[in-house]
């Protein structure tokens, strides 16, 4: 790509831009699948790379971008071809003479790193997700990629999955105040919850999930999910306040209302993390969930396979030596947890089995790891954030 001139690129011609591309590969897409999708975004990039024409260097920015939101979302790039779609796209920026951080375009450089921090948070790469996300908003200042509320949720997402919650509270209560978008207003609102209960201020987190069920028309479809997880958030508060998981087991039963795979496995955690062994054998097999269509548990990825691992770990038919090598293994993978309250249940329920079968070392590297979360998220306050492991953080072993 040679030198070009200085562009008169404006924003009604971005948009357009966007809207024209979009358009074609939505069509591509519908009629032949993602993969001929993606094909007609290497094609676009390939032929418009040499130009140094204003209009084709803006349709190949577009294309660029769109590569990066379909490697998100379905695959598709190396991590050298992420890096070379990033140098050309800020070579176009630049060829255009707009600057980050001053030009009133400068959020052109923001949507570049916003769906880079996307890619690094599928990929459980959280520090580098977080670090992008507030680099899109350093390069592109008065105008990030969809408004302050929206930076502010994405910022809280990537808050909370670090373990620095109470700078994702803050967030998601800035982004819980855009009154343009209900669905976001809900997302933000669900984050508060959870950052409320991991912090132990349950009355909190009960007042603003009896306050949200007062503001929601229930006879609304679109909120259906938004009620279940509020249903959710209410049932964990009560398993975390009373060690008993009854109302869970009981609510994640067939004909039950949260009978669901994303659900059920996460009942599978707790069960294996809560002190008493009473609620393990009460739910399906993880495999059997697997098996079941209805339950829609392909979308679910590491999640189900960490919980399987550890219901595998109580398999006595399985050789002690192999089920303690596998859990090693998937121990290494624990960065793809998405949700930082599951990973934290699955270090209390791998601790619960090593100790178990009498690996006192190998339980308290779990546990130290479940501790150090629990401190990092209370700012030292609370070593055990679940109020589940109270009974073996106290072990001479570990102590």
């Amino acid at each position: 790509m040679g030198k070009g001139r200085r562009s008169e690129w404006q924003i009604k011609n971005i948009d357009e831009a966007k809207r024209r591309i979009k358009a074609q590969l939505d069509s591509i897409q519908e009629k032949a699948g993602e993969r001929q999708r993606f094909q007609a975004i290497q094609q676009g990039i390939r032929q418009l790379e040499s130009s140094t024409e204003p209009k084709d260097l803006l349709d190949l920015y577009v294309y660029i971008v769109s590569a990066l939101v379909h490697h998100k979302n379905f695959g598709g790039l190396n991590p050298s071809q992420i890096r070379k779609m990033t140098s050309l796209a800020y070579q176009i920026l630049q060829m255009q003479d707009i600057q980050p951080e001053t030009s009133q375009l400068g959020f052109l450089y923001g949507e570049i790193h916003m769906a880079l921090s996307q890619i690094h948070r599928i990929s459980g790469e959280h520090l580098t997700a977080a670090w992008e996300q507030q680099f899109s908003q350093h390069v592109s200042r008065k105008h990030p990629p969809g408004g302050p509320h929206y930076q502010a949720l994405a910022s809280a997402i990537r808050s909370m999955r670090l373990g620095q919650v109470h700078r994702a509270l803050e967030n998601y209560i800035l982004a819980a105040e855009d009154t343009t978008n209900r669905r976001r207003i809900w997302t933000a609102r669900l984050g508060q919850i959870r950052c409320l209960r991991l912090m132990q201020q349950f009355e909190e987190a009960s007042q603003l999930i009896r306050s949200m069920f007062d503001s929601i028309n229930i006879h609304d479809e679109a909120s259906e999910r938004f009620q279940l997880e509020l249903h959710w958030e209410k049932i964990c508060i009560d398993a975390s306040k009373e060690a008993n998981l009854d109302a869970m087991i009981q609510a994640v039963n067939r004909k039950s209302s949260h009978y669901q795979a994303v659900y059920l496995v996460e009942a599978h955690l707790w069960s294996l993390a809560a002190p008493q062994r009473r609620w393990q054998g009460r739910l399906p097999k993880v495999a059997t969930i697997l098996r079941n269509k209805k339950l829609q548990s392909k979308d679910l990825g590491f999640f189900v396979k960490a919980a399987q691992q550890l219901e595998e770990c109580h398999d006595s038919q399985i050789p002690l030596v192999v089920r303690v090598r596998a859990l090693g293994h998937i121990i290494g993978d624990l960065h793809h947890f998405i949700a930082i309250d599951r990973q934290l249940l699955f270090y209390i329920a791998a601790a619960r089995w090593l100790a178990r079968i009498h690996s006192p070392e190998l339980a308290s590297i779990m546990l130290g790891e479940y501790e150090g979360y629990s401190l990092k998220i209370t700012r030292g306050h609370c070593n055990d954030v679940l109020n589940l492991a109270g009974d073996i953080l106290d072990r001479p072993w570990f102590r």
